[in-house]
């Protein structure tokens, strides 16, 4: 029922048909003349109009005083001129219909209104003219395979399937000067400047559906609109591998003041950064060469089933070297099958050599090559395999080249070489590169190169995890949880106590043992009875975060008469390193311990720019020292938590071993998921320190917990964006699933789409008459790719939105075993701002049932949620029937300017 809604609103900026350039002049060296110079040397094959009031002529090209003297409406307009003359610029291009300004000129001061920001003033006027800017200061915009080239750099681009997009103009200069003599191509380069308008948010939807784009490579110095951001990234990473490299890693973790949670010193933003980027499914690169090198990997479109790595060399030392860059790169040295070595063993002159790194000694012809690397590929314990090659008298690097290629045609798996050398070594480089081969200087290059391809397939993983806010089958006490925020802000504090941090976690289903509160000596005593020896003494104040800085914790105490030393020792020294500090007494608690416990730590923080994270390592008095943890973004699941404790080095310790017996980690994991459900649902905490949460065999126990609020004014300082507005990362909305009663009295569950309904859905496809998948995707269709089902079932739940209605023909309840799709919904964004484009259909055997309907009034509500104004989308002219129901729904029809057979049916929504 649905087709492309025409051309990419981005497109005239990013493949342009033509182009007028303000500011084009004579003078070498100039921005102006240097733009002009380099889009006539790459025969851009458009339209080149050129502004200059003061010429007649430049280079060629006539010249024109303004964009009405043009006889075409530039796609895109590039600013070569003074800061001064930018406004007129806007003005001018907005008369003649131009919607893109590129501003070359370096600025850091445009003229603008008075009394406010100079940029930002500039953005404001662009905004009401509805022009769009990129820039200042960009330095390149480039179509390779149309000729466009609107760049400063000294050298130009190849054509080909990787775009580059940057924040820095001097990193795509040396990006491209690196890339023409490696044989790299791009499909589209960018250079944003200081991005003050058009950011890599909106950008990067472009990329997603550019069919010249195999990957994109991105540098970035800071996120402005993070949630944005992350939407961009996990969308374009579902269908496009996205490489990302990062400045700035040195970052202020760990050097918070002393009143500060742990959560806030340990989760810097470089951290949170790495997180993101993980769970977005994109990748990092540390390294300029590393951008470079995933490039080449990429554009295999070969993907490692897992860590282990097959090294295989004609000498020794590239051997031993490339396997201690796998331990470097946390990768694994695979175990050759005996099998493999036994048919290794009988290419060698010497059989009985060192199994692994595979070394075919120097003497290795062509035929032993391939038939090694033939054998390690086919061995099921690779994953991955790597070639070093060291030119020698027997065979010479072309040869040793051929064999390369040959061994790897027709494999799934990755294979990656080194060719070793300068001059003797350029031929085989020539060849590997022609036949699409990664090839490296060096054996560590290769090896980090590999190591960032498995990552990448490990992040794409955390993608396809589409976790659920609160954990299912537990139904948290938000109310309670409410209530204890409100009586700490009514009490004018935004620090919870440990009773009231404990309690508030018991309300999600996380342990702690009972807690006593007592106002002074005596009273410990007495609690320490009730609670039975040993016990525990903390001070209770809501000014001191780190108890043990000022002698304010006493544990293992075994009698009431030590208890109430203990309580005065505590309320003495606090009274001594902080008078200013109010103390209500101490808490009396069971002393928690075991044989086998461990002390780890977990934490939430308030990213600025990408909002609640998640912090789990080792616990402890010095966990700041240790600095061992790992960050993660919620919403989790049990995979992502998993995931998130095994990135930590504390982690080998949780496991078993000699007599220790390893902790209960599915236990461990729902804590971590109920954890990721407290902070999912409770857009009011600011900071959540439980350390130490004591974990063993058989339990998991919050022995200690801090937690910080936001004041008032904090909340009403967040730009909301529906419940979850504080997370970067949209959790499975589980609210909108119902069950509902159609016209014929059957009844169905409607769901958001998930990313195991693959299936289902292909199932589905297949079950629908020709004619209805005509409509649906107006072409024929027999069956979807893979690729097609994998976009339809993963979605970014915060911009879209697909509904699906399932079935149970048995009898039973709809959703549960046995059941299969009759009607699928779904709203994706158009390239209009504001607007959405629908699609919807249902099972021929389901059709004059009311699903439709049902499923089409739920797609206006998330429209509506998710800040759309307009609902639109396109059904073929002879599909009466749609039209008419699109009609009764209040859309309005229209026919399709781009195709007559098509109409388009667009609805305002109040």
């Amino acid at each position: 029922m649905i087709g492309a809604m025409s051309r990419h609103r981005l497109s005239p900026l990013l493949d342009p048909a033509s182009v007028a350039l303000y500011g084009a002049t004579e003078r070498e060296g100039a921005p102006g003349h240097l733009l002009l110079q380099h889009l006539q040397a790459a025969g851009f094959r458009g339209r080149i109009g050129a502004i200059n009031p003061k010429r007649r002529e430049v280079l060629g090209v006539r010249c024109v005083a303004d964009a009405a003297g043009l006889d075409f409406v530039p796609d895109v307009a590039l600013a070569a001129v003074p800061a001064a003359a930018l406004p007129a610029v806007v003005d001018d291009c907005a008369g003649r219909g131009t919607r893109f300004v590129v501003i070359h000129t370096a600025v850091q001061d445009i003229p603008g209104s008075a009394g406010g920001d100079a940029m930002a003033g500039l953005v404001a006027r662009a905004r009401r003219r509805g022009v769009r800017l990129v820039g200042p200061s960009c330095t390149a915009l480039m179509r390779p395979q149309s000729g466009f080239d609107a760049s400063l750099a000294p050298v130009g681009a190849k054509a080909g399937r990787v775009a580059l997009l940057s924040q820095s103009g001097a990193l795509v200069a040396s990006l491209l000067d690196w890339a023409m003599p490696s044989g790299i191509g791009f499909s589209s380069v960018l250079s944003l400047g200081r991005a003050l308008d058009l950011d890599f948010g909106e950008l990067l939807d472009w990329y997603q559906f550019d069919h010249q784009t195999d990957s994109v490579l991105m540098y970035i110095e800071g996120v402005h609109d993070a949630r944005r951001f992350m939407s961009s990234v996990r969308a374009l990473s579902r269908v496009k591998p996205v490489v990302i490299m990062k400045a700035g890693r040195v970052d202020e973790a760990g050097t918070c003041g002393a009143g500060a949670s742990h959560s806030d010193a340990l989760t810097g933003y470089d951290r949170v950064f790495e997180a993101a980027i993980a769970r977005a499914g994109a990748v990092r690169a540390n390294t300029t060469m590393q951008l470079l090198a995933a490039a080449r990997l990429l554009a295999l479109k070969k993907r490692p089933a897992g860590p282990r790595l097959a090294i295989v060399s004609n000498g020794g030392g590239p051997g031993m070297i490339a396997a201690d860059a796998v331990v470097h790169d946390q990768l694994e040295l695979a175990r050759l099958a005996p099998a493999t070595v036994e048919a290794i063993d009988a290419l060698r002159p010497a059989p009985g050599a060192q199994p692994h790194p595979v070394n075919l000694l120097a003497d290795a012809s062509p035929a032993r090559i391939e038939a090694a690397l033939k054998a390690v590929l086919g061995d099921p314990g690779v994953d991955a395999a790597l070639m070093l090659f060291v030119p020698q008298a027997a065979t010479g690097s072309a040869e040793a080249a051929g064999a390369i290629v040959a061994s790897a045609t027709g494999v799934a798996k990755p294979l990656a070489a080194v060719m070793a050398g300068g001059a003797s070594a350029a031929a085989g480089q020539r060849a590997l590169d022609a036949a699409g081969i990664p090839q490296f200087l060096t054996p560590e290059n290769a090896v980090d190169a590999l190591a960032l391809l498995q990552r990448f397939a490990v992040n794409q993983q955390k993608l396809r995890q589409a976790p659920v806010a609160i954990d299912e089958g537990f139904v948290p006490d938000i109310a309670a949880a409410e209530a204890i925020r409100r009586s700490a802000l009514a009490e004018g504090r935004t620090l919870l106590d440990e009773v009231e941090s404990k309690a508030l976690l018991g309300h999600f289903g996380m342990a702690a043992p009972p807690s006593i509160v007592a106002s002074d000596p005596q009273g410990a005593a007495e609690a320490a009875k009730r609670l039975g020896f040993p016990v525990v003494l903390k001070v209770l104040s809501p000014d001191i975060v780190h108890k043990s800085d000022v002698g304010g914790v006493r544990i293992n105490v075994q009698s009431a008469a030590a208890a109430h030393a203990a309580a005065e020792d505590i309320l003495e020294s606090v009274a001594r390193l902080r008078p200013e500090a109010r103390v209500s007494g101490v808490v009396v608690q069971p002393m928690v311990r075991t044989r086998h416990q461990r002390e780890v730590y977990l934490g939430m923080a308030t990213d600025p720019m990408f909002g609640a994270v998640i912090a789990f390592g080792a616990g402890g008095v010095a966990v700041e020292q240790i600095d061992d943890v790992a960050i993660g973004l919620p919403p989790l699941n049990a995979l992502l938590a998993r995931a998130l404790v095994n990135r930590t080095r504390f982690a080998k310790l949780l496991r078993a071993y000699r007599n220790v017996p390893g902790v209960d980690f599915p236990q461990l994991e729902q804590t971590l998921v109920r954890f990721s459900g407290l902070v999912c649902a409770c857009p009011w905490i600011a900071s959540l320190d439980i350390n130490p949460l004591v974990v063993d065999e058989d339990r998991v126990t919050a022995l200690d917990a801090r937690i910080r609020v936001k004041s008032p004014a904090e909340m009403g300082a967040v730009r909301w964006r529906g419940a979850y507005g504080h997370l970067a990362i949209h959790p499975y909305p589980r609210e909108l699933e119902e069950t509902v009663t159609l016209k014929d009295g059957q009844s169905v569950l409607l769901r958001p789409i998930r990313p195991e309904d693959a299936d289902l859905e292909r199932a589905f496809v297949a079950a629908l008459s020709p004619q209805t998948l005509y409509r649906r995707f107006m072409m024929p269709v027999k069956e979807l790719s893979d690729a097609m089902i994998e976009r339809f079932t993963q979605i970014d739940y915060d911009r879209e939105l697909a509904l699906v209605a399932l079935e149970n023909p048995g009898g039973g309840t709809p959703g549960a075993p046995g059941s299969r799709l009759c009607g699928v919904a779904r709203i994706i964004p158009t390239w209009e701002d504001g607007a959405a484009e629908f699609a919807i259909v249902v099972g021929d055997w389901t059709q004059h049932s009311g699903l439709g309907r049902e499923l089409m009034l739920r797609m206006f509500d998330a429209c509506r949620t998710r800040g759309y104004d307009v609902i639109e989308g396109i059904v073929l002219a002879e599909n009466v029937s749609m039209l008419r129901f699109c009609e009764r729904l209040g859309f309005t029809i229209k026919v399709n300017p781009d195709d007559p057979a098509e109409r388009i049916a667009r609805r305002t929504l109040s």
